[in-house]
């Protein structure tokens, strides 16, 4: 990305933060944290945990709809973000697991403030192979 094109799209982020009520300083350490972020793809926690190896076998090379979902009464962390993928020819949305703390301590605020973030590219990784499990990455957009 130019650097003046990073420098609008930061301040056109902060600008929208402000307008939703953050003060300057906090809008400008959110915004370059997600103008940083959005080109980088977010490995997917908690994949291993209640079936959703399983989940991800049957997700492995379909196209599929992400959504976050904040669950702000986890008793866990109250930022967290959990990732839901729905793909053709499955029953609904399945949870796979959830974004990374650092992740979700950014996101998380942003969902409940109504921003639209565009979840896209779950990518399945690793191998069912003896002794590996699969895992997930997505990208996020602003």
């Amino acid at each position: 990305m130019k650097k003046n094109t990073m420098r609008t799209r930061l301040m056109t982020i902060a600008n929208k933060l402000v307008g939703k009520g953050y003060n300057r300083s906090k809008a400008m350490l959110k915004a370059w944290a997600l103008v940083k972020a959005e080109r980088l793809s977010v490995r997917v926690a908690g994949v291993t945990f209640n079936r959703r190896q399983e989940t991800l076998a049957a997700l492995d090379g379909k196209p599929a709809v992400v959504k976050l979902v904040h669950e702000s009464e986890n008793a866990h962390d109250r930022n967290a973000v959990s990732v839901w993928v729905f793909a053709e020819g499955t029953r609904g949305y399945y949870r796979i697991g959830y974004l990374p703390k650092l992740v979700a301590a950014l996101i998380a605020p942003l969902l409940d403030k109504g921003e639209d973030l565009k979840p896209k590219n779950m990518i399945v990784t690793g191998s069912r192979a003896e002794g590996y499990s699969l895992g997930a990455r997505i990208g996020l957009t602003v």
